[in-house]
């Protein structure tokens, strides 16, 4: 049976309250991005036992020159955004690319060149495509890369396999919030991926109470 790690995606760690009720927690701070001494200040505040991902800012993997093409300001925050995983000691680092990343081979071999630079000291790195990148064609690059494939289990019919899966909610659009019946329809996709750990970001106004929720329901 999967077990259901279910966290919010926050602006800053969490506490004591969010610890006693999830085991996971993704976070994602807004600029200006935070100094060393704010890193090691969450860092020393986190709650034990808590898995920590962090959503690699989106400066650190776009510069003036286009998505994923090193110049010096993203070189900056590529090594601030790494910096930062390593002192928070984040298990996953979610690297979210837009539609101008195409399926064709230049901007795989961008990608490829991005997550070798990452490495694997600055926790594992989790990808979620957009625009062409159907599950269908993104899964197996996404293995190919060995990086985990972040998943919409509302949006697409392809789920990953693995011991360890990753899917996010995000509250955009027309969907506003995560009622009942769309965390249990989204609860049983993940539980298709047979995965022994699967982490689930709900990013939306309320993401606490849906995380709860969504944990009580994984039982």
């Amino acid at each position: 049976m999967t077990r259901i790690h279910a966290g919010a995606t926050l602006d800053r760690p969490p506490g004591p309250k969010y610890a006693a009720a999830l085991d996971f927690a993704e976070l994602a701070p807004p600029s200006p991005f935070p100094t060393e001494r704010t890193l090691r200040r969450w860092r020393s505040e986190l709650p034990e036992g808590l898995t920590l991902s962090w959503v690699v800012p989106a400066t650190a993997a776009r510069s003036s020159r286009g998505p994923l093409r090193f110049d010096d300001a993203m070189t900056d925050a590529f090594a601030r955004a790494r910096e930062a995983a390593q002192i928070l000691g984040a298990r996953f680092a979610v690297l979210s690319t837009g539609a101008d990343v195409t399926t064709g081979p230049r901007d795989r071999a961008l990608l490829t060149e991005w997550v070798a630079r990452w490495g694997a000291d600055a926790g594992q790195i989790v990808w979620q495509p957009t625009g062409l990148w159907e599950a269908e064609r993104a899964i197996p690059f996404a293995a190919e890369l060995g990086v985990l494939y972040a998943f919409d289990p509302l949006e697409t019919d392809a789920v990953p396999v693995g011991e360890v899966v990753y899917a996010r909610l995000r509250a955009i659009g027309t969907r506003t919030r995560f009622d009942e019946s769309r965390l249990e329809e989204a609860l049983e996709a993940i539980e298709e991926t047979e995965a022994a750990d699967a982490y689930v970001a709900i990013e939306s106004a309320t993401s606490f109470r849906e995380a709860s929720r969504l944990a009580q329901l994984a039982g």
